[in-house]
C-alpha cells in the first residue's frame, strides 16, 4: 500500500482538508487511483469552500486482509475516513469494516463499481464527508 503519497498544497485551509484512506481489492487495482483522483475533484468543486482530499493511503489488498490490518493504517495516518472500492474485497472485509466503523463513530463507505464513475454518488460522499473531522 502506499502511505501518504502526496504532500497537501500551501495555504490549504486546515478546515478544509479530510485526510482519507483507500481501499479495494486486488481486482480494482486499476480504478482505485482513478477513483481517489474523481472524487477529489468533485470535492475541488462542489461547494462555495471547496474540500481538499488527501489520499492519506492508497491501499490494494492482497489475499487476505483483516479489518484491523486496515485500521491500523487508518489510525497510523490519522485519517478521518476509510473509503471502500467494494468489488473484489477479500471476504467479508466491507462489512467487519462496517460493523467496527459504526461501533468506532469511523466513517467508512463502501462504493460500488456502478457508482465509480458516477458525479452523483460522489457528490453524495462528499457531501458526508464534510460533516468529518478536518486536518
Amino acid at each position: 500500500s502506499q502511505v501518504d503519497p502526496e504532500p497537501i498544497p500551501d495555504k490549504t485551509p486546515k478546515d478544509q482538508i479530510r485526510r482519507i484512506v483507500f481501499v479495494a481489492g486486488a481486482p480494482q487495482r486499476e480504478a482505485l487511483p482513478k477513483f481517489a483522483k474523481f472524487l477529489g475533484s468533485v470535492a475541488a468543486t462542489v461547494s462555495k469552500r471547496p474540500m481538499y482530499l488527501h489520499k492519506s493511503a492508497l491501499a490494494v489488498c492482497e489475499g487476505a486482509v483483516s479489518a484491523s490490518e486496515v485500521l491500523a493504517l487508518f489510525q497510523k495516518t490519522n485519517a478521518a475516513g476509510i473509503i471502500l472500492l467494494a468489488e473484489g474485497l477479500p471476504g467479508g472485509l466491507a462489512d467487519q469494516l462496517a460493523k467496527v466503523g459504526d461501533a468506532q463513530d469511523i466513517f467508512v463507505r463502501a462504493v460500488p463499481t456502478e457508482d465509480l464513475a458516477k458525479r452523483t454518488a460522489a457528490i453524495d460522499l462528499v457531501i458526508d464527508m464534510m460533516l468529518l473531522k478536518a486536518d
